[in-house]
C-alpha cells in the first residue's frame, strides 16, 4: 500500500506568545501517524505530549510481532503510561493530560485509536464519513490520555481513500466549509493544500490547531 501524506501546524497564541499546543509525529518507517493536544495550563503543554509519541513509538516497537488491533493497543497503553510516570514527576495543583489521535496502516487498513476532542475522517468516493466517536456535547469526551477511555475502529482502505485526522480546532465551520468545496471541485486536490486549508482559520483565530491528510494510491 502507497501513501502521501502531509501535516500543517498551527501555534496557539497565548497573551501574545505563540505557543505549540498541538503536535503531529510520522512514526513507524511513515505508516503512523500521531496527534497529540496539550490540555491543562499553556506550560504543561510540550510536557505532557512528549511523553505520548515516546512512548507510542516504544509500544509499536515491542508488539512488532502482535496482530494489528493488539498491536495498536499496546503502544496506546505504553504511551499511557508514560504520560503518567511524567505527570506524578508534576507538583501541579491541577494534573494536566493531552488529547491523542493516532492513524496507524497496517495490512491494508488504517487503524485508528484516539482518545479527548481529536476528529478523524475517511473520504471515499465523493462522501465523507466520521471514525472518531461524535460525542463532543458530552463533557466525559474532554477527557485526555489520563482519564479517557479510549477508540478503536479499523477500516479497510482503498485506492483514492483519503484520511483526514486533526484537531477540532482544525475542523472549525470554516475549514470544513473550504474542504468540502476544494473536494467537490477536485478529489484530487493535493494534500498538501488540504492540511493546510484545515489549520488556516485557526492561525488566524490564534487557537492553533494541528492535521495530517492522508492519500492511499
Amino acid at each position: 500500500m502507497r501513501v502521501e501524506s502531509h501535516s500543517s501546524l498551527q501555534l496557539a497564541m497565548v497573551h501574545d506568545h505563540a505557543i505549540a499546543r498541538h503536535g503531529v509525529a510520522k512514526l513507524d518507517a511513515g505508516r503512523t501517524f500521531l496527534l497529540t493536544t496539550g490540555i491543562g495550563q499553556p506550560r504543561t503543554w510540550g510536557f505532557t505530549r512528549e511523553p505520548l509519541v515516546t512512548g507510542f513509538t516504544q509500544g509499536l516497537e515491542e508488539a512488532a510481532a502482535m496482530p494489528p488491533k493488539e498491536r495498536v493497543r499496546h503502544a496506546f497503553g505504553v504511551a499511557r503510561t508514560r504520560l503518567v510516570t511524567c505527570c506524578n514527576a508534576l507538583i501541579e495543583q491541577r494534573v494536566p493530560d493531552a488529547s491523542l489521535g493516532a492513524l496507524v496502516l497496517l495490512e491494508d487498513a488504517v487503524h485508528l485509536i484516539s482518545v479527548g476532542r481529536v476528529r478523524a475522517y475517511l473520504w471515499r468516493r465523493g462522501e465523507h464519513r466520521r471514525l472518531t466517536p461524535d460525542n463532543e456535547n458530552d463533557p466525559e469526551s474532554a477527557a485526555g490520555v489520563l482519564r479517557g477511555d479510549p477508540s478503536h475502529c479499523q477500516v479497510p482502505l482503498e485506492p483514492r481513500d483519503l484520511l483526514m485526522l486533526g484537531s477540532t480546532t482544525a475542523f472549525s465551520p470554516a475549514a470544513v466549509a473550504k474542504i468540502a468545496a476544494v473536494m467537490q471541485a477536485d478529489a484530487e486536490t493535493p494534500v498538501s493544500i488540504l492540511a493546510t486549508l484545515m489549520t488556516e482559520p485557526a492561525k488566524a483565530s490564534g487557537a492553533g490547531a494541528a492535521a495530517v491528510v492522508i492519500r492511499v494510491r
